[in-house]
Protein backbone atom coordinates (compact mmCIF):
# COMPACT_ATOMS: atom_id res chain seq x y z
CA UNK A 1 0.00 0.00 0.00
CA UNK A 2 1.21 3.39 -1.12
CA UNK A 3 1.20 6.04 1.51
CA UNK A 4 0.63 9.74 -0.38
CA UNK A 5 0.90 12.70 1.77
CA UNK A 6 -2.58 13.36 2.33
CA UNK A 7 -2.83 9.90 4.38
CA UNK A 8 0.50 10.75 5.64
CA UNK A 9 -1.37 13.38 7.09
CA UNK A 10 -4.42 12.20 8.14
CA UNK A 11 -2.09 9.46 10.49
CA UNK A 12 -0.43 12.33 12.16
CA UNK A 13 -3.75 14.15 13.14
CA UNK A 14 -4.79 10.75 14.30
CA UNK A 15 -1.86 10.28 16.36
CA UNK A 16 -1.91 14.14 18.20
CA UNK A 17 -5.84 13.70 18.60
CA UNK A 18 -4.98 9.98 20.66
CA UNK A 19 -2.21 11.53 22.53
CA UNK A 20 -4.21 14.63 23.10
CA UNK A 21 -6.85 12.73 24.33
CA UNK A 22 -5.06 10.33 26.74
CA UNK A 23 -2.73 13.25 28.20
CA UNK A 24 -5.70 15.44 29.00
CA UNK A 25 -7.48 12.67 30.54
CA UNK A 26 -4.54 11.59 32.23
CA UNK A 27 -3.84 15.15 33.53
CA UNK A 28 -7.22 15.41 35.35
CA UNK A 29 -6.34 11.76 36.82
CA UNK A 30 -9.26 10.15 35.05
CA UNK A 31 -9.21 6.05 34.43
CA UNK A 32 -8.53 5.31 30.87
CA UNK A 33 -7.68 2.27 28.76
CA UNK A 34 -4.63 3.16 27.51
CA UNK A 35 -2.54 1.71 24.18
CA UNK A 36 0.88 0.14 25.85
CA UNK A 37 3.98 -0.14 23.74
CA UNK A 38 6.57 -1.58 25.70
CA UNK A 39 10.56 -0.71 25.01
CA UNK A 40 12.18 -4.19 23.27
CA UNK A 41 14.71 -5.92 25.68
CA UNK A 42 18.64 -4.91 24.83
CA UNK A 43 19.27 -8.83 23.91
CA UNK A 44 16.27 -8.82 21.11
CA UNK A 45 18.35 -5.26 19.84
CA UNK A 46 21.09 -6.92 19.68
CA UNK A 47 19.65 -9.38 17.56
CA UNK A 48 18.01 -6.96 15.67
CA UNK A 49 21.07 -5.59 14.77
CA UNK A 50 23.14 -9.16 13.63
CA UNK A 51 20.14 -9.99 11.29
CA UNK A 52 20.29 -6.67 10.00
CA UNK A 53 24.33 -6.62 9.15
CA UNK A 54 23.91 -10.59 7.52
CA UNK A 55 21.26 -8.19 4.72
CA UNK A 56 24.07 -6.20 4.15
CA UNK A 57 22.91 -3.22 6.49
CA UNK A 58 25.27 -0.86 9.00
CA UNK A 59 21.93 -0.64 11.58
CA UNK A 60 24.16 1.20 14.54
CA UNK A 61 23.07 0.66 17.79
CA UNK A 62 19.56 0.12 17.80
CA UNK A 63 18.96 0.10 21.75
CA UNK A 64 18.67 3.96 21.26
CA UNK A 65 15.24 4.89 19.97
CA UNK A 66 16.47 7.82 17.88
CA UNK A 67 18.89 5.26 15.58
CA UNK A 68 16.22 3.10 15.23
CA UNK A 69 14.14 5.79 13.78
CA UNK A 70 16.87 7.13 11.88
CA UNK A 71 17.82 3.79 10.66
CA UNK A 72 14.21 2.56 9.57
CA UNK A 73 14.14 6.22 7.31
CA UNK A 74 17.46 5.53 6.05
CA UNK A 75 16.13 1.83 4.46
CA UNK A 76 12.96 2.92 3.05
CA UNK A 77 14.36 3.12 -0.47
CA UNK A 78 16.68 0.42 -0.23
CA UNK A 79 16.45 -3.23 -2.28
CA UNK A 80 15.97 -5.59 1.16
CA UNK A 81 14.27 -2.41 3.06
CA UNK A 82 10.58 -3.78 3.20
CA UNK A 83 12.47 -7.15 4.30
CA UNK A 84 14.53 -5.27 7.10
CA UNK A 85 11.07 -3.36 8.32
CA UNK A 86 9.34 -6.64 8.94
CA UNK A 87 12.48 -7.83 10.66
CA UNK A 88 12.15 -4.74 13.01
CA UNK A 89 8.45 -5.13 13.70
CA UNK A 90 9.11 -8.91 14.93
CA UNK A 91 12.00 -7.41 16.98
CA UNK A 92 9.20 -5.31 18.75
CA UNK A 93 6.96 -6.23 21.67
CA UNK A 94 3.14 -6.33 20.97
CA UNK A 95 1.20 -3.46 21.75
CA UNK A 96 -1.86 -4.21 24.32
CA UNK A 97 -4.12 -2.44 25.89
CA UNK A 98 -4.14 -1.84 29.45
CA UNK A 99 -5.32 0.84 32.69
CA UNK A 100 -1.63 1.38 33.21
CA UNK A 101 0.25 4.33 31.61
CA UNK A 102 3.44 3.09 30.22
CA UNK A 103 3.33 5.13 26.89
CA UNK A 104 4.16 3.89 23.63
CA UNK A 105 7.86 3.27 22.84
CA UNK A 106 7.09 2.69 18.63
CA UNK A 107 5.70 6.17 18.50
CA UNK A 108 7.91 8.12 21.14
CA UNK A 109 4.68 9.23 22.82
CA UNK A 110 4.03 9.30 26.79
CA UNK A 111 0.54 9.53 26.76
CA UNK A 112 -1.37 7.15 23.98
CA UNK A 113 -4.96 6.23 23.86
CA UNK A 114 -6.88 4.63 21.06
CA UNK A 115 -9.49 7.34 20.14
CA UNK A 116 -10.16 7.79 16.61
CA UNK A 117 -11.87 4.80 15.87
CA UNK A 118 -14.59 4.44 17.86
CA UNK A 119 -16.58 2.63 15.14
CA UNK A 120 -14.15 0.14 14.67
CA UNK A 121 -12.24 -0.73 18.18
CA UNK A 122 -14.19 -0.85 21.65
CA UNK A 123 -11.23 0.89 23.28
CA UNK A 124 -11.52 3.95 21.21
CA UNK A 125 -15.38 3.78 21.94
CA UNK A 126 -14.55 3.41 25.63
CA UNK A 127 -11.94 6.72 25.75
CA UNK A 128 -14.56 8.70 23.95
CA UNK A 129 -17.33 7.70 27.09
CA UNK A 130 -14.85 8.65 29.34
CA UNK A 131 -14.39 11.92 27.72
CA UNK A 132 -17.76 12.65 27.13
CA UNK A 133 -18.35 12.16 31.06
CA UNK A 134 -15.15 14.53 31.76
CA UNK A 135 -16.36 17.00 29.48
CA UNK A 136 -20.16 16.74 30.82
CA UNK A 137 -18.69 17.23 34.60
CA UNK A 138 -20.65 13.56 35.10
CA UNK A 139 -18.87 10.37 37.12
CA UNK A 140 -16.83 7.78 35.67
CA UNK A 141 -18.56 5.48 33.32
CA UNK A 142 -16.48 2.52 34.28
CA UNK A 143 -14.50 1.70 37.63
CA UNK A 144 -10.95 0.65 37.58
CA UNK A 145 -11.52 -2.83 37.72
CA UNK A 146 -13.59 -3.00 34.70
CA UNK A 147 -11.51 -1.16 32.65
CA UNK A 148 -8.64 -3.14 33.57
CA UNK A 149 -10.58 -6.45 32.52
CA UNK A 150 -12.12 -4.40 29.35
CA UNK A 151 -8.24 -3.68 28.27
CA UNK A 152 -7.13 -7.43 28.84
CA UNK A 153 -10.64 -8.49 26.80
CA UNK A 154 -9.48 -5.80 23.88
CA UNK A 155 -5.76 -7.04 23.88
CA UNK A 156 -7.18 -11.15 23.48
CA UNK A 157 -9.88 -10.32 20.75
CA UNK A 158 -7.61 -8.11 18.94
CA UNK A 159 -4.96 -10.76 18.59
CA UNK A 160 -7.68 -13.66 17.58
CA UNK A 161 -8.02 -10.98 15.22
CA UNK A 162 -4.67 -10.84 13.79
CA UNK A 163 -4.47 -14.54 13.81
CA UNK A 164 -7.51 -15.14 11.88
CA UNK A 165 -6.69 -12.78 9.74
CA UNK A 166 -2.63 -14.39 9.03
CA UNK A 167 -4.90 -18.07 8.54
CA UNK A 168 -7.09 -16.60 6.34
CA UNK A 169 -4.23 -15.51 4.14
CA UNK A 170 -2.66 -18.84 4.28
CA UNK A 171 -5.86 -20.21 3.09
CA UNK A 172 -5.65 -18.16 0.19
CA UNK A 173 -2.29 -19.01 -0.49
CA UNK A 174 -2.99 -22.51 -0.97
CA UNK A 175 -6.13 -21.91 -2.87
CA UNK A 176 -4.00 -19.92 -4.88
CA UNK A 177 -1.47 -23.04 -5.67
Amino acid sequence: VENDFSHQMIEECMVAANEAVDRHLSGRKWALIHRLHEEPAPERMNELAEDLRQLGFRPGDLRQRRNLAEFVQSIRQAPLGEDAQMLILRSMKRAIYSEEKGGHYGLAKKYYAHFTSPIRRYPDLIVHRILQAELEGTRAPYPVADLKVQAQHCTQTEDQAAQAERDIIEIKKYRFL
